[in-house]
């Protein structure tokens, strides 16, 4: 459901439609993106149709925690993970409260207890939910990252706590890197760990991403290497490569090399902190 679609009412409609639909053996994901609110340590999410008029119409005309928490109860699969990408939308009053981070934290927490079931939220302070990463939210383009590579045993599944750990590394590391701001997910896992999908590859490549990346490491790092943006030793250093760690060298020039890693550039290092592996 998206945009217009996104109002109580559609919402009611479509928890009933899937109550009927969903078995106590099927998985249930849920995701919703958009504006969220925290009042009185409360969690509530923003519908397409809401108009501010003051503090009051959140508590009023808002999606509270205790309507999704009896939408969630009518659903009878007894896997499920429930994802928000959202933020607690200061740019709506323009106002900052000092606890409200907090209060998100205690209210997200409470959510999860009610609800007894996954929940994985995109940021865990006051500050927004990041967006504008790669036509994505940096929360969601690493959820759909995650889908392709997150499959970390290598057992031809992604499970939720493969998922989670693939969000949990790479949130704060997108975010810092594309906003000099570290985004920190915030998450808890409820009940045993099951698989929710089969590696596959859903984000649309970058004209700067054309061709596939080997994840077969050509290099072994044997002394502690700064990997910096550009070629040369110039621009920011965006990663501490330790001894040991292995990697792909893509391209070179000048005594530095193009570095990737688990199919993803990393950047620039000294050709001379590399060897090859045999």
């Amino acid at each position: 459901m998206i945009d217009t679609d996104v109002r109580l009412t559609r919402l009611d409609s479509m928890f009933a439609d899937l109550a009927r639909k969903v078995r106590p053996q099927d998985v249930f994901v849920f995701f919703i993106a958009g504006h969220g609110k925290t009042v009185d340590g409360r969690y509530y999410f923003i519908p397409q149709d809401f108009r501010y008029d003051g503090e009051h119409s959140i508590v009023e005309r808002g999606i509270s925690q205790e309507k999704l928490q009896a939408w969630f109860a009518t659903i009878k699969a007894k896997k499920s993970v429930l994802m928000f990408d959202t933020c607690e939308s200061g740019s709506l009053t323009n106002e900052q409260v000092a606890t409200r981070g907090l209060e998100r934290v205690a209210s997200l927490e409470r959510l999860t207890r009610a609800m007894g079931r996954t929940v994985l939220s995109a940021s865990s302070d006051d500050n927004p939910a990041l967006e504008g990463y790669r036509g994505h939210g940096v929360f969601a383009y690493a959820l759909l990252d995650a889908l392709e590579r997150g499959d970390a045993n290598g057992n031809g599944f992604v499970e939720v706590t493969e998922l989670a750990g693939f969000i949990d590394a790479e949130v704060p590391e997108i975010s810092f890197k594309a906003f000099n701001f570290r985004q920190v997910p915030q998450m808890k896992i409820i009940g045993s760990n099951f698989p929710l999908a089969k590696p596959t590859a859903v984000l649309a490549t970058t004209t700067d991403d054309r061709l596939p990346i080997s994840r077969k490491p050509t290099h072994v790092v044997i002394v502690p290497a700064s990997v910096r943006e550009n070629s040369g030793g110039t621009g920011a250093v965006t990663e501490q490569l330790t001894p040991g760690a292995q990697v792909v060298v893509m391209e070179g020039a000048d005594g530095w090399v193009l570095i990737a890693r688990d199919g993803r550039k990393l950047g620039y290092v000294e050709e001379k902190t590399l060897a090859r592996l045999q």
